[in-house]
């Protein structure tokens, strides 16, 4: 099997799973959708008074539908026994999780940006303003869920403590909440936002970049702050910690 067939595979798992658990797809884009409108209701019926509020309140409302997303992390993953099977494998291990990131990334963030456009429209956003302020979001997106996805390797043996996530994930998402809500109100009072947006799209693409690593690393660390690995024999459990593989055939 080749890297690429297994990038493949490990998409395949991954949408398999997303049709298995399609009431974890609705939550997050539910949650979101009443956050942004129901948020009008508690202020001035002001179409300028929705326009400078409503980057904000779209971002902040996508940031915490992200956290939904990310409160399982990769405990299921490690109650499957599947995250024993990918620190066994041959191939690497941030090559695996970069597919893991990338289809766990699509499959929370696309139906939200598909209602974004709408939702926008309630704020009274201009057309040329709901393009940047979409834009901004989906590269803001690839840093906040890259944060969080790092964040739930080194939490994978805390399984009843999902709620650390949160607390630790939603500080580190103060930079790029700035820098997107800024983004929609420059292109909202039509300013130009070449400049935030190509540094966003950096960050983006540095981040997309690190991730898999990082996060295998900290999967890594926190595999090893345990004598043993439950759900696998002895001798598997010496080989990760060793930090030995197995081939592609599954022999020694």
């Amino acid at each position: 099997m080749t890297d690429w067939q297994c990038f493949l595979c490990v998409c395949h798992r991954e949408w398999r799973l997303m049709y298995a658990r399609l009431g974890e797809l609705v939550q997050p884009l539910l949650f979101f959708v009443l956050v942004v409108c129901l948020m009008p209701l508690a202020l001035p019926a002001s179409s300028r008074m929705l326009q400078l509020i409503g980057p904000g309140v779209l971002w902040i409302a996508v940031l915490l539908a992200m956290q939904l997303s990310l409160l399982s992390g990769f405990s299921d993953d490690y109650r499957s026994g599947a995250l024993p099977m990918w620190l066994m494998s041959s191939f690497p291990l941030s090559w695996v999780l970069f597919a893991v990131f990338v289809c766990r990334w699509a499959r929370f963030m696309l139906p939200l940006l598909l209602v974004y456009p709408l939702l926008a429209v309630m704020y009274h956003f201009p057309a040329r303003a709901i393009a940047a302020s979409e834009l901004a979001v989906f590269c803001g997106s690839w840093v906040v869920f890259g944060l969080g996805f790092v964040l739930s390797g080194l939490l994978v043996r805390l399984l009843r403590r999902s709620w650390l996530l949160s607390c630790l994930s939603l500080p580190l998402s103060v930079p790029p909440l700035i820098l997107v809500a800024s983004i929609g109100r420059m292109a909202i009072q039509g300013e130009s936002v070449q400049g935030p947006m190509a540094w966003l799209a950096i960050l983006a693409l540095i981040m997309a970049a690190l991730v898999p690593w990082l996060a295998s690393l900290s999967i890594r660390l926190a595999w090893q702050c345990d004598e043993s690995v439950p759900g696998l024999g002895s001798k598997e459990a010496q080989l990760l910690r060793e930090g030995l593989k197995v081939d592609r055939s599954g022999t020694l």
